[in-house]
């Protein structure tokens, strides 16, 4: 249903449909969303990130595996002043490599927040561009295979 309602936003964005056409396009997928809330948000508080798991994270621990950067970074990047998780991604490049933070962002979060009192105050990571569909056409531009080179071929 996520995935439908996904689609139908960026038809709706890209001035496929109006706004009538996306309400009543998605209010079915809305419904059946709905009525799983309860359970994802069951599964939610499963999942959480438990204080003491987190306070027993050691410092030589590596929290972001693309940037390699350890629990002792973080609390150093603390102790220099980052108070939020954009200043801890610019001081240590958590949540700067391939992953975008999708793996360590909830850890890292939750370490800061540990410092500054609170999740809400050690904030989420800046949304980066692209941020909606963007057409193909309109990154590629126009050629022709003619205009790709092929290399020779190698030597057997």
């Amino acid at each position: 249903h996520a995935g439908r309602l996904a689609g139908l936003a960026a038809a709706h964005d890209a001035g496929r449909s109006d706004a009538a056409a996306f309400a009543q396009a998605s209010a079915a997928d809305h419904a059946a969303l709905a009525t799983l809330a309860p359970f994802a948000a069951a599964v939610s508080r499963l999942m959480a990130l438990r204080p003491g798991a987190v306070r027993a994270i050691a410092p030589t621990t590596v929290v972001c595996r693309c940037e390699d950067v350890t629990r002792g970074m973080i609390d150093a990047a603390f102790e220099d002043g980052a108070r939020e998780v954009n200043q801890l991604k610019h001081f240590t490049r958590c949540g700067m490599g391939p992953c975008q933070g999708r793996s360590c962002g909830d850890v890292a979060a939750e370490i800061l927040a540990a410092r500054v009192g609170s999740r809400e105050a050690a904030g989420c990571w800046t949304g980066r561009p692209p941020l909606r569909p963007v057409p193909l056409a309109d990154l590629l531009g126009e050629f022709d295979y003619a205009d790709i080179p092929i290399p020779a071929p190698a030597p057997l």
